[in-house]
């Protein structure tokens, strides 16, 4: 992904229909079929970026915007929740805790975008660390972290304060945000190594990817 993130608007089909996801507005939306339609016209004329599958505009507000369609079809099948319970250290739930009050002070202070910009940085600066013990323990971390959390409506946050903590222990995670349709719900998940990380898989199949970190 080449675009500033504050410039992006992501999109993805659900049940035959575009949901654009503006992330510098921080605000889902949709277009009527008929405007649906120009768009799509527009896309096929436009030379998207084959490494990324996006395409710049500009509007006529003078604001650039790069569309970038989300190629990733579905979620994983499968959810580290759910394999055999094992062995978590009390400080490394303490840091995923307090990384849970710095996503939420990030969050409300840099804002949606400068949040996700700070992950996309550091996943492109961090050198990968094969070091499975401790990764495994940050994935048990979150498994006992969730019982003491309300996660509720705090998806992004969880989300946001678990990428920080795998990045830091070595590895390159994804972030992945997800929509669904009647009625309209946003969700956000990690995966790592094919596994979602801090939810069930039954609970993010019910979503369509809509941008990947």
């Amino acid at each position: 992904m080449q675009c500033k993130l504050d410039e992006l608007i992501a999109f993805c089909r659900v049940c035959d229909r575009l949901v654009f996801l503006d992330i510098g507005a921080d605000r889902y939306f949709g277009l009527s079929a008929a405007a649906e339609a120009k768009f799509l016209a527009h896309q096929e004329m436009q030379q998207p970026n084959p490494a990324s599958n996006s395409f710049s505009v500009s509007m006529a507000s003078g604001r650039n915007v790069c569309f970038l369609q989300c190629d990733r079809p579905a979620a994983a099948e499968l959810s580290s929740l759910e394999d055999a319970p094992g062995r978590a250290f009390g400080i490394r739930c303490a840091e995923l805790l307090a990384r849970h009050v710095l996503a939420r002070i990030e969050l409300r202070r840099g804002g949606f975008a400068a949040s996700l910009e700070h992950i996309r940085r550091r996943k492109e600066n961090q050198p990968v660390r094969n070091n499975s013990p401790v990764l495994h323990r940050e994935v048990e971390a979150v498994r006992h972290c969730r019982a003491v959390l309300d996660l509720r409506e705090k998806c992004l946050v969880h989300s946001i304060a678990v990428m920080h903590a795998m990045i830091g222990a070595g590895a390159l995670p994804d972030l992945v945000l997800g929509i669904r349709l009647f009625p309209f719900e946003a969700h956000a998940w990690v995966e790592w190594q094919g596994s979602v990380v801090n939810d069930h898989a039954d609970v993010v199949r019910a979503f369509t990817p809509i941008l990947v970190i």
